[in-house]
C-alpha cells in the first residue's frame, strides 16, 4: 500500500511517515518508547507493556463505547470458533481423532467432503484454528483473516507514540466481518432448529449480544463520570442544525437519518450523532478574514500560521502559504522535524506578511505573546470571533502583521536570530 507513495514522495515520505511519528513525544501514562533501546528483548518488552496500556487507555475505551455492538459481536464470533475447537477436543478425549483428522484415503471420499463444503481439516479439533483457509473465501476463513487483521491493527495502535480516535476507522471495516459472521451463525442456527431445544443456543447468543447496551452504559460512566454525576445526569444539551454547503436533498437526508437537536447527559449516545454534531462546526469567518488579508497585502506577499486555519484563508484570499509550508502542526516542532529557526527564516525569505493565530495550534495567543522573535517582528493587527467553529462558545482568530524593517540581508523581510 505504501510503496507507490514512497516512490512518489522519496525522502519526504520517509520523513513524514516514519521519522515524524517515531520522533513524537510519548503520550499516555505508563507507556515507554519501543525503540528506546537497541536491545530486541527490550523492544519486545516495551511493545507488550504498551499493548496492554493501550487496551486500558481512554482512547481504546472510547472506541469500545461507540462501537460496543461490533466489538461484542466480533468477540462472540471468535468465541464460536474457539468453542467449536474446544468441543471437538473434548469429544476426542483430548487426543484428537486420528481416523478423521483430514487424511482421507480415497479420491472419491475427498471429492465427497469437498462437495459438502468441508476442508481437509474439518474433522480434527485443531482445524478451526489453522491458518490454511485464511484466503479460501469461506466464511470461517474470512472470519479468521479479518480477526487477525483487527489484532494487527490494535498492535499498530499500541506501538504508536500518540493515538487519535480517527485512527481506528479502518479497524471498524474489518471488525464488521466477524460481527456479520456471528449474526449469520445465529440466524442459521435458529432457522435450522428442528426442535425447541435447538433454539436454546440462538436465544442464549442473542441474549448475550443484547448486553452491549449495558456494556456501553457502564463505559459511559467510567469514561465520563462527570456526565453521569448526580449534578449533571439528565441535563439536556441542545444542538442547532446548520445547513452545509452540499446539495439540499443530501443534507436533508443526513439530517433525517443521523441528526438530533439534543442529547441527555449520562445517557448512551450513538457515535454517528457525535460525528454529525462535530461536522456541523463551520469556519464561517473565513471569507471575512480572507477579504481582510487580501485588502492588506500585496499579491506577492504570503501568510502563515495555524495549520487548520491559515491554509484555507490563504486559498480563499488568493495568497500563498509562506515557504509553501501548509503543515505547521505543533507536533512537527515538538518532534524536531521542523525547528523554529528553520521555519521562521524560511517564511521570512518568502515575504511573509501575516501570521494567523488560533487556539489549539502552534500559534496560540500565549506563544505569540511570549516568543521573542514574534514580539520583535510582528504586532497584533485584527481579531475575528467565529461563533460557529466551536461548541457553545466563540473561537478567536487573530492576525499578526509583520513590522517593516530595513537593512535585512538577501531579500529577507525578517530574521530569526
Amino acid at each position: 500500500v505504501m510503496l507507490p507513495f514512497a516512490v512518489l514522495g522519496g525522502s519526504g515520505f520517509v520523513e513524514g511517515v516514519f521519522t515524524y511519528h517515531l520522533a513524537k513525544p510519548m503520550k499516555g501514562a505508563g507507556r515507554v518508547p519501543i525503540f528506546g533501546s537497541p536491545n530486541p528483548f527490550s523492544m519486545i518488552g516495551a511493545f507488550v507493556r504498551d499493548f496492554f496500556v493501550y487496551l486500558s487507555s481512554k482512547g481504546f475505551g472510547k472506541s469500545l463505547y461507540y462501537h460496543a455492538p461490533v466489538y461484542l459481536a466480533s468477540m462472540m464470533a471468535v468465541a464460536l470458533i474457539l468453542g467449536r475447537s474446544a468441543g471437538a477436543w473434548w469429544r476426542s478425549g483430548g487426543k484428537g481423532d486420528r481416523a478423521n483428522d483430514g487424511r482421507v484415503k480415497s479420491r472419491k471420499a475427498k471429492n465427497r467432503k469437498a462437495k459438502q463444503g468441508l476442508s481437509r481439516h474439518s474433522f480434527s479439533w485443531y482445524s478451526p484454528l489453522t491458518p490454511t483457509d485464511l484466503l479460501s473465501g469461506t466464511p470461517e476463513g474470512l472470519l479468521k483473516l479479518t480477526a487477525l487483521i483487527s489484532v494487527l491493527f490494535l498492535c499498530e495502535y499500541a506501538a504508536l507514540n500518540e493515538f487519535y480516535d480517527f485512527y481506528a476507522v479502518p479497524l471498524m471495516a474489518f471488525m464488521a466481518v466477524p460481527a456479520a459472521f456471528f449474526m449469520l451463525r445465529v440466524y442459521s442456527a435458529a432457522r435450522d432448529a428442528a426442535t425447541l431445544k435447538g433454539l436454546v443456543l440462538p436465544i442464549v447468543l442473542i441474549g448475550a449480544f443484547s448486553l452491549h447496551g449495558a456494556w456501553a452504559r457502564h463505559l459511559n460512566q467510567v469514561l465520563w463520570p462527570r456526565e453521569s454525576s448526580a449534578a449533571n445526569a439528565g441535563k439536556v444539551v441542545e444542538y442547532d442544525w446548520r445547513k452545509p454547503d452540499v446539495p439540499a436533498a443530501l443534507a436533508g437526508l443526513s439530517r433525517f437519518l443521523f441528526f438530533s437537536d439534543r442529547r441527555v447527559k449520562g445517557e448512551v449516545t450513538p457515535y454517528y450523532r457525535h460525528y454529525v454534531w462535530n461536522k456541523r462546526l463551520t469556519f464561517s469567518e473565513v471569507y471575512r478574514i480572507a477579504d481582510y488579508v487580501r485588502g492588506h497585502t500585496k499579491p506577492e506577499e504570503t501568510i502563515t500560521g495555524a495549520s487548520t486555519i491559515a491554509p484555507l484563508v490563504a486559498l480563499v484570499a488568493g495568497r500563498r502559504m509562506a515557504g509553501d509550508e501548509a503543515d505547521t502542526n505543533s507536533k512537527r516542532f515538538k518532534a524536531g522535524v521542523l525547528t523554529e529557526r528553520d521555519f521562521f527564516n524560511e517564511v521570512c525569505a518568502d515575504k511573509v506578511r501575516y501570521i494567523v493565530s488560533a487556539p489549539r495550534s502552534k500559534f496560540t495567543r500565549r506563544f505569540m505573546e511570549a516568543n521573542s522573535f514574534i514580539r520583535a517582528n510582528f504586532k497584533r493587527d485584527q481579531q475575528f470571533m467565529d461563533m460557529k467553529l466551536n461548541h457553545f462558545r466563540g473561537y478567536p482568530i487573530t492576525l499578526y502583521r509583520r513590522i517593516d524593517r530595513e537593512g535585512l540581508p538577501g531579500g529577507m523581510v525578517c530574521e530569526y536570530q
